[in-house]
């Protein structure tokens, strides 16, 4: 990838993410011998194989998502002005029918999108991959992109996830964050060169904090769990 084509992107201001974000939409330009492609964000633990997903019926869509939780979903079509009956994705995990996005140019629609130097995009491509491709998306269960959000409103247990996204500013391998899941990425690291390393910003501060979070999330789950039940 040519870096300097994404020195063109700007990108969302208050963010953690670079750049390098934008690459994705240059995907069925890279592998044009392809007609399928199954693009998966960095931040991510595949606890199943992939096939599944791969093969997933796009139903003549363009691409493959899974959605984002509600409350997510509900802020982020809120932020965009767009109408709160639609629904807005997480584009971590996409499955791309290369062929047809060749045909109909949405990857490079979107990318003019972004470079729109009056485009505020807090959340970059997604925002504009929700805005330009509004009514040819499939939707798959969200066990295939289980984020935070997903997991605050869905009770799957370990063995039932496909595949496990860090989403948001803290990663796992920082002490503050409070993923349930943040022992997946340590299992797995550690089968890798990189065991033994150590956890960022682990201070006694952090830690309270974390775990104080970590109680306030539980407490918020309880009391979905009763609001469903009545």
């Amino acid at each position: 990838m040519d870096k300097e084509i994404l020195k063109k992107f700007k990108v969302g201001k208050g963010t953690h993410l670079s750049s390098i974000v934008f690459a994705r939409l240059f995907i069925p330009e890279f592998l044009k011998q392809e007609e399928r492609a199954l693009y998966l964000d960095c931040d991510v633990v595949v606890l199943k194989p992939l096939e599944e997903l791969y093969n997933m019926d796009l139903q003549e869509n363009s691409i493959g998502v899974i959605l984002d939780g509600k409350k997510d979903q509900k802020s982020s079509l809120s932020r965009l002005n767009l109408n709160l009956d639609r629904t807005y994705f997480n584009a971590g995990v996409m499955v791309m029918d290369l062929k047809k996005l060749r045909e109909n140019s949405k990857f490079l629609k979107t990318i003019d999108y972004c470079l729109n130097p009056d485009r505020e995009l807090q959340l970059n491509e997604q925002d504009a991959l929700n805005i330009i491709f509004e009514n040819d998306y499939m939707t798959n269960n969200v066990v295939w992109n289980y984020t935070h959000g997903n997991s605050e409103e869905n009770s799957y247990i370990e063995n039932e996830i496909g595949i496990i996204h860090f989403t948001g500013d803290i990663k796992p391998w920082d002490c503050r964050s409070y993923s349930p899941y943040k022992h997946l990425y340590w299992k797995y690291l550690n089968e890798t060169p990189w065991k033994g390393f150590e956890e960022e910003n682990k201070t006694l501060k952090n830690i309270l904090k974390r775990e104080l979070v970590k109680f306030k999330l539980k407490t918020r789950k309880i009391r979905y769990a009763l609001k469903g039940k009545k």
